[in-house]
């Protein structure tokens, strides 16, 4: 039924509509990992979650993956929008080395984390190592498409005995 309903969500403007299975499956934490310019983040909280956690590096530094090559400056631009919009909403932003940043947390705190950072094989498999255990729930991420990303979440899953779905838009899934 998850699955049906995460493969159903409405697509607009290349996004998911969120708030119906968030509101559904009563997702009261969350995090999104590649935040980027907050599109997707706006989206998934439009339900008031009690806590919404956006991380990402906002980085040019050669450790984390600059998938759109932008400079530091337009990255630090973003940034600096995405806090602007989010300042009174209640969220926690995180910038930084996204896997390191799990750290801060503890396991099962989150009821869904949505992984969309660095689309490289290794920096997509930092982030599941570190994020899969902060999830109680819901383990989604983007990018199925990416070679990288599919490479790292099959071969996470294979390591872990976990059934990996794949969903519209080049979406996956793993239920806990």
């Amino acid at each position: 039924m998850v699955i049906k309903d995460l493969r159903e969500l409405k697509i607009t403007g290349h996004r998911r509509v969120w708030k119906p299975f968030m509101e559904k499956y009563v997702v009261q934490k969350l995090v999104e990992v590649g935040v980027f310019r907050g599109e997707n983040f706006q989206l998934m909280i439009e339900h008031n979650p009690k806590v919404a956690v956006a991380v990402d590096s906002w980085a040019n530094d050669g450790i984390t993956a600059n998938d759109a090559k932008l400079s530091q400056d337009r990255l630090n631009e973003q940034y600096e929008c995405f806090r602007a919009m989010m300042m009174h909403k209640g969220v926690h932003i995180k910038r930084g080395i996204t896997y390191e940043i799990a750290k801060e947390y503890e396991d099962n705190y989150f009821d869904l984390a949505y992984i969309d950072g660095d689309h490289s094989y290794e920096g997509c498999k930092k982030d599941l190592i570190a994020w899969y255990p902060k999830v109680k729930r819901f383990f989604i991420g983007d990018d199925y498409d990416k070679s990288g990303v599919r490479k790292a979440v099959n071969e996470f899953a294979n390591n872990n005995n976990l059934t990996v779905h794949e969903l519209t838009r080049h979406g996956w899934a793993i239920i806990k």
